[in-house]
């Protein structure tokens, strides 16, 4: 369960009226249940299901019985605990904090993805092994390479490069050292 709205990929909203109560006795409202995905730690996504939404909470709750449900295994130690596919493989894991286990992974709000062409300049910057951009005018003004489109005079600006042009500087020498 979560009080997040906007990690949910999908919400049904429900005015059932239930309530979850928490260790301090307080009681929050089921408002919905959806799926939400969850990043690993491996960078694995899992989706999660029937996640229940609960405005109010501030953390992130998962169910033991609702995994064991999903045909996986939880397997508790004294500092850490294990879950498992029915395969037995390492699905996630998570560390004892206090007296509660925390799972390793991170909430991945909804996004769009957007494909998007790199800019051409850097795309034949990055083809020619980082070659300045003046050189790459000179290769297309004199037609030394087939194929090679028509540069505007753009400043690049390449980490690679920057990162190759930094030093540095030497420590100085004392005698007592």
């Amino acid at each position: 369960m979560t009080g997040k709205k906007d990690l949910f990929e999908f919400l049904e909203e429900t005015a059932c009226g239930s309530k979850i109560y928490l260790g301090d006795d307080s009681g929050y409202k089921i408002k919905g249940y959806g799926d939400i995905h969850v990043k690993l730690p491996s960078g694995d996504i899992e989706h999660l299901t029937n996640v229940l939404y609960v405005p109010g909470i501030k953390k992130f709750f998962v169910s033991i019985s609702m995994i064991t449900d999903q045909d996986m295994q939880v397997q508790f130690f004294k500092n850490n605990f294990v879950i498992k596919d029915s395969q037995m493989e390492r699905v996630a894991t998570g560390v004892c904090v206090g007296c509660l286990y925390r799972l390793d992974a991170k909430s991945m709000p909804r996004q769009a993805m957007v494909a998007a062409g790199s800019i051409v300049e850097n795309l034949w910057h990055q083809r020619f092994s980082h070659l300045n951009l003046q050189d790459l005018i000179l290769l297309q003004r004199k037609g030394m390479v087939d194929g090679l489109p028509v540069f505007h005079n753009v400043k690049l600006e390449c980490d690679g490069c920057a990162l190759g042009k930094m030093h540095r500087e030497e420590f100085p020498l004392h005698v007592n050292r």
